[in-house]
């Protein structure tokens, strides 16, 4: 159960990037756009009232904002392509017209059912349940349903693909062809179900945000990077209802990160859902705790290869927030200090939400420029930088106890290897040959991949 449970995983994690892998560069850009429109920074740099530079702000924003709104198709369209054996292209789109026809039919059903809500005059379908996608109003499933949907077109295609068909409709019911029609049926089913099923659902999710702590949110999105299934637990409450809704006249943002940029552009308080991207505060600022950390506890001859090695990658957690080059050198060495991590992350979470912090978190440079643009009385961004210098000395203080300690493997610990190892010579083909006769032979192999 174990052999088949951890590659699922591990597939399905693959899946989610590919949609996920696009976010960081659209969250810059949309960052770039809010500081080219704000009002606030306006005020600090007059330049940015010019005409042109306000119209190439806006097209960056908005346009951007259109990505981050319609997260559900990508997510739908990506993992779908992205688990597909063959013709990843053909189940992109399967997925993608499988989306919309689960949209039309929640529609159609919710009408024909006399479900459909009305919009209310101030807060629009915010407490309905419902929502509107690409301009058909549907169940609010977020990114839930168009996971699932395109985990199933996934499923369905590599199942129906190479299926040929038989009589007159041959032609048209055969490979991707009979893929499609499986999926239209399937993908209207799934319409109509959520229409009954996702009220109970999201009553459910609802709850959870009760349940679920700050410190356990950042415990854990910490804790899964090894495994990927981080995402999960940041996603829902960045880009669905469970961090929170605004409606500004009728246009209703979902989602703790599109809220937040909103707010940030219309020179909006912020609402208590910024607490939920506070999971950047760590990236921005903690990397750099860990980086000095394994410095200072490598090897005196190995100190400058380390820093030369590892501040790279500090400043790629904090500018970029990349942080898996310098997560996988010590998640699977040490587990002890990962664990030390997880706990000091979402601690810190904790503490800026009591000393009531409501600035920018993620990237140092942009977080920067933006909350001396939205104002201290805004965001209390001085505690932010100091919280920031408290969790480098945390950092650092407990890993090194930790490494000295427990005398743990971590980077410029272990001797130094020769400058030029050997080179072990490369298989010949008759290896090779070796090699895929006893992995069953070509035909046994269906897929090769890695990280």
């Amino acid at each position: 159960m174990k052999n088949r449970i951890r590659p699922a995983l591990e597939r399905f994690s693959k899946a989610m990037l590919a949609s996920l892998s696009y976010l960081s560069a659209a969250g810059l850009l949309l960052v770039a756009g809010a500081l080219l429109t704000s009002s606030s920074l306006a005020q600090i740099l007059p330049f940015l009232r010019w005409a042109p530079i306000r119209l190439l702000g806006q097209l960056i924003y908005q346009c951007l904002t259109a990505v981050i709104n319609n997260l559900s198709v990508l997510f739908c369209v990506g993992i779908a392509a992205a688990l597909a054996r063959r013709d990843k292209h053909q189940a992109g789109l399967i997925a993608l017209m499988s989306y919309l026809i689960a949209l039309t039919a929640s529609n159609v059903a919710l009408n024909e059912l006399g479900l459909l809500a009305q919009p209310d005059s101030l807060t629009g379908l915010t407490s309905s349940g419902q929502t509107t996608v690409l301009g058909i109003q549907t169940m609010d499933t977020g990114v839930f349903g168009s996971i699932l949907l395109g985990l199933v077109t996934a499923w369905v295609f590599n199942r129906t693909c190479e299926r040929t068909g038989k009589g007159i409709f041959s032609g048209i019911f055969s490979g991707t062809r009979w893929s499609f029609t499986c999926m239209a049926g399937a993908a209207a089913l799934l319409g109509f179900a959520e229409c009954l099923a996702w009220p109970p659902v999201q009553q459910g999710i609802a709850a959870i945000t009760g349940f679920i702590g700050l410190f356990l949110y950042g415990f854990l999105e910490r804790l899964l990077i090894p495994t990927g299934l981080h995402h999960l637990v940041y996603m829902p409450f960045q880009f669905s209802a469970l961090g929170g809704q605004l409606t500004v006249g009728s246009v209703t943002y979902t989602g703790a990160y599109v809220v937040m940029m909103t707010e940030y552009n219309l020179g909006l308080p912020f609402s208590d859902g910024i607490v939920w991207m506070y999971t950047g505060f760590t990236k921005t600022f903690g990397y750099f705790g860990i980086a000095a950390a394994f410095i200072f506890c490598a090897r005196k001859e190995n100190r400058r290869k380390t820093a030369a090695q590892l501040l790279p990658l500090a400043f790629t957690a904090s500018l970029a927030s990349i942080t898996e080059p310098l997560d996988f050198l010590f998640c699977f060495t040490a587990p002890v200090l990962w664990l030390a991590h997880a706990v000091i992350a979402g601690a810190f979470i904790v503490l800026l939400n009591l000393c009531h912090v409501t600035a920018f978190s993620s990237n140092l440079l942009g977080s920067l420029l933006m909350n001396l643009s939205a104002g201290a009385a805004r965001t209390h961004y001085p505690v932010l930088y100091l919280l920031g210098l408290a969790e480098i000395a945390v950092y650092f203080a407990v890993f090194t106890l930790l490494i000295k300690a427990l005398d743990l493997p971590t980077p410029g610990r272990r001797p130094e290897e020769p400058a030029h190892p050997e080179k072990q010579p490369l298989p010949d083909d008759e290896t090779i040959g070796r090699l895929i006769a006893a992995l069953g032979g070509r035909e046994n192999i269906r897929t090769v991949d890695n990280c």
